[in-house]
């Protein structure tokens, strides 16, 4: 099952296509505008363990709950609120809400100027008119993600890896095969020992 988040096709998206097109304003706490990617996610919860119950069952997630603690977490002020975040919403969304944890999370880093350019390359979006929603337009915004996403690696490093998908010699973006090769790296562990022991995720 390969599933992109957030589904903009699904009515559960609602509020968040209406967030990224600014219409709730740009301070909206990171905990409450949090609870409608996790509702997304909540709805989709059924389908991702009927996909599990199956012999080699794999479910590929295009964004998932690292995204609300890298975007949302980077508003927060200090290291100490961000992990206090961390947690938070990892109980809240796995624990309370019920959505499947994933075994295994890896994030493709990039440079905010690198961001924007590959944005500005999109074809047009369902969820805006803009070329950029208010995340993608924000630099700063996209600086502080970056320091996220490196600080939940840290903090969870079993759960979370980080691929470097800027060329650190050109500066330029990696190719797909290379940055592919990585991720072949990472995931291969995780499918041996699935194949080893089917249904046990």
């Amino acid at each position: 099952m390969a599933e992109r988040f957030p589904r903009y096709d699904h009515e559960t998206s609602h509020h968040i296509q209406r967030f990224l097109r600014g219409e709730y304003g740009t301070d909206v706490h990171p905990e409450l505008i949090s609870l409608a990617y996790s509702f997304d996610r909540m709805m989709a919860s059924t389908a991702i363990r009927n996909t599990l119950k199956l012999e080699s069952g794999v479910v590929l997630a295009d964004r998932f709950t690292a995204s609300n603690l890298g975007h949302n977490g980077s508003k927060l002020d200090s290291q100490a609120e961000r992990l206090d975040f961390f947690e938070f919403q990892r109980h809240f969304e796995h624990e309370v809400m019920g959505v499947p944890k994933p075994d295994l999370n890896l994030i493709i880093m990039i440079d905010p100027e690198t961001a924007q350019r590959n944005v500005d390359k999109k074809a047009a979006r369902e969820y805006t008119n803009q070329q950029r929603d208010i995340h993608e337009a924000d630099t700063e915004h996209l600086r502080r993600t970056y320091d996220t996403y490196n600080l939940l690696a840290e903090t969870y490093p079993d759960e979370f890896r980080i691929i470097d998908g800027i060329d650190s010699e050109t500066g330029w973006m990696r190719s797909v095969e290379s940055i592919q090769a990585d991720i072949r790296q990472h995931v291969k562990p995780l499918l041996d020992a699935m194949l080893d022991q089917p249904n046990v995720h």
